[in-house]
C-alpha cells in the first residue's frame, strides 16, 4: 500500500466512525454536551440515566474497524499517519505556516523511540481525524 492509499483508507474508516457516532447520538438523543469537545464526549460522559448508559455501551463496529486497521500498521506507517495528522491539524485549524513533514516525522521518532505504537492512541482519539488527514494531504501535496 502506498502512502496515499494508506491515508485514504484511514480517512475512509475515520469518516465511517464519525457517521456511526452521529447516528448513535441521534438514536440516544445525546445533544446536551455541546460545551464538551466532540472527541471527548463518550470518554467523559458519566451516564446519569439509562439512555446515556445505553449510548456509552452501544457497539461501535466502525470505531473497532478503524482501531484494528491502525493497530495493523507498521511502526513507520503509524509515524507517517501521525505526522500527516499533526501537520494537517495545525494547517486545518489556523492556516499558519507549518512544519515540514520530514521534521514532524523526525520529532515523532525522537519522542517515541522505544515504542511508536503509543501514537495509535493519539491517532484514534481525534474525532476530526479525516479532516486533519485531508488537510495534511493537501498541505504536503501527497500524491
Amino acid at each position: 500500500m502506498n502512502k496515499l492509499e494508506l491515508l485514504t483508507k484511514t480517512i475512509e474508516l475515520a469518516e465511517k466512525r464519525v457517521g456511526e457516532e452521529r447516528e448513535l447520538e441521534k438514536k440516544y438523543g445525546i445533544h446536551s454536551l455541546e460545551e464538551v469537545e466532540k472527541g471527548l464526549r463518550r470518554m467523559i460522559l458519566v451516564p446519569s440515566n439509562e439512555r446515556e448508559a445505553e449510548y456509552c455501551d452501544a457497539p461501535r463496529p466502525s470505531a473497532a474497524e478503524l482501531e484494528s486497521f491502525v493497530k495493523s500498521l507498521s511502526d513507520g506507517e503509524i509515524v507517517y499517519v501521525a505526522a500527516v495528522m499533526y501537520g494537517g491539524r495545525d494547517y486545518w485549524s489556523c492556516k499558519e505556516p507549518h512544519q515540514e513533514l520530514v521534521d514532524i516525522i523526525h520529532e515523532l521518532k525522537s519522542n517515541h523511540p522505544e515504542n511508536v505504537r503509543e501514537l495509535i492512541h493519539n491517532i484514534l482519539e481525534k474525532e476530526p481525524l479525516a479532516e486533519y488527514l485531508k488537510a495534511g494531504i493537501n498541505l504536503y501535496k501527497i500524491t
